[in-house]
């Protein structure tokens, strides 16, 4: 015999009903739920993050590197795991030619030895107070582009030869400040 409810509808009575009528069921289903928000949430921040950050690099801001052995599982890249100082001092102690290269496609040799030393991109700190000078040594090494060096730190450049203009710099840099202090920026 089936019971029938003749009263109005209600959401609560059917949550209600559902929880009593099946505990077991209805606590795993509320787990599940939770476990999904979270990796829905989790994925959204990470790909928020990776999106940010592939944007700064686009502007010419900051640096990849990514070393890893043939045939490398993907997730290698995530772990991190620094250098050991003993293979350092071997590489080192390969002598061979040293250059300062930009960024750019290069092509290693079957003897050839690539070592890098990275500390971070072209910089620290708030890009306003970054010495002009360092900031025209990062884009004459192609580390910083022209366009970075004028939106990110406020570092105007003439061409030929990308000699500071250090009044515009400075006119530059208080104008960007003031856009920070009203939230334009």
């Amino acid at each position: 015999m089936t019971e029938t409810y003749d009263g109005p509808f209600s959401l609560l009575q059917m949550f209600w009903g559902s929880i009593t009528a099946r505990p077991l069921r209805s606590f795993l289903s509320v787990i599940a739920i939770a476990i999904q928000v979270i990796l829905v949430l989790m994925i959204a921040g990470l790909t928020s993050g990776v999106i940010s950050e592939w944007g700064k690099r686009v502007e010419g801001v900051g640096a990849d590197i990514l070393v890893q052995p043939p045939n490398a599982s993907i997730f290698f890249a995530f772990l991190s795991v620094g250098m050991q100082e003993s293979l350092g001092e071997k590489i080192a102690a390969l002598g061979g030619e040293e250059k300062l290269l930009p960024y750019c496609n290069f092509e290693l040799n079957e003897n050839d030895v690539l070592y890098m030393r990275v500390a971070s991109g072209g910089g620290y700190g708030d890009p306003l107070e970054r010495d002009p000078a360092l900031v025209q040594k990062d884009v004459a090494n192609s580390i910083v582009s022209l366009d970075a060096a004028r939106e990110i730190y406020g570092v105007v450049l003439e061409e030929p030869g990308l000699r500071v203009d250090l009044e515009a710099t400075r006119q530059l840099r208080i104008k960007m400040r003031w856009q920070e202090i009203e939230g334009v920026r």
